[in-house]
């Protein structure tokens, strides 16, 4: 029972997390969001996601170029339009700047946050608000039940 729990923890977990993702307007392809996972066991639940999702939270600091080609899929998914050339060239152009100086939201010029976003954060409270009710009411009705098996 407290596997479904925690299994239902982290359905809710990803849903939040999604809606917020696109309430800051942060899914673009879906790629990233898809790659977000909650697995569960007995006793615990697990978040995982790749290692570059920490940008939407912090941002990127400069001195690295990142991938031009995810740039460049970004780019399309935005409906930025162009040849093959043109594409690349911009998203190489992208890359550079983020190489150069990092993101506008590493360096807290990004209008539409403050740093950090809480992407990863705020979707805990609905989370926990549900899996303590959740909690609650299995451990109400173990213990009503121990209780009324007591009274035998």
């Amino acid at each position: 029972m407290f596997e479904q729990l925690l299994k239902d923890a982290g359905i809710k977990y990803l849903s939040e997390l999604e809606a917020t993702m696109r309430v800051n307007q942060q899914v673009v392809t879906g790629r990233t969001l898809a790659s977000f996972k909650a697995k569960s066991d007995s006793d615990s639940m697990e978040i995982t996601a790749p290692r570059y999702v920490g940008v939407l939270q912090e941002g990127r600091r400069g001195g690295t170029m990142p991938p031009v080609t995810a740039i460049q899929e970004w780019l399309k998914a935005k409906g930025i339009t162009g040849t093959e050339k043109e594409l690349k060239s911009r998203a190489f152009a992208v890359a550079t700047s983020i190489k150069n100086r990092g993101t506008r939201l590493f360096n807290g010029t990004d209008s539409r946050f403050t740093k950090p976003t809480n992407t990863f954060t705020e979707p805990i409270e609905p989370t926990l608000q549900l899996f303590s009710k959740e909690i609650t009411d299995l451990l109400r009705t173990s213990v009503t039940g121990a209780i009324k098996e007591g009274f035998k």
